[in-house]
């Protein structure tokens, strides 16, 4: 597999864990932004009701209709 050098590649198990340990003692401020937000769940449901909706809504359309409306 050709390797992109645009990207940055790891072998480590975890390198998130690593990277996140990085930013935080280059940036102390962004600590704020780490954590766990309790209102994903309630946009997770809005999304995901959505795309249920709008898959029963389009399930006896023509194949062209369903196209325009994914784009």
């Amino acid at each position: 597999m050709k390797r992109e050098k645009d990207f940055k590649y790891s072998d480590k198990s975890e390198p998130h864990k690593e990277r996140t340990r990085e930013i935080l003692k280059a940036h102390p401020e962004a600590r704020e932004f780490i954590g766990r937000n309790p209102n994903s769940i309630y946009f997770i449901i809005v999304i995901v009701a959505l795309q249920i909706t709008i898959a029963v809504l389009l399930r006896c359309q023509e194949w062209s209709v369903q196209i325009e409306v994914k784009l």
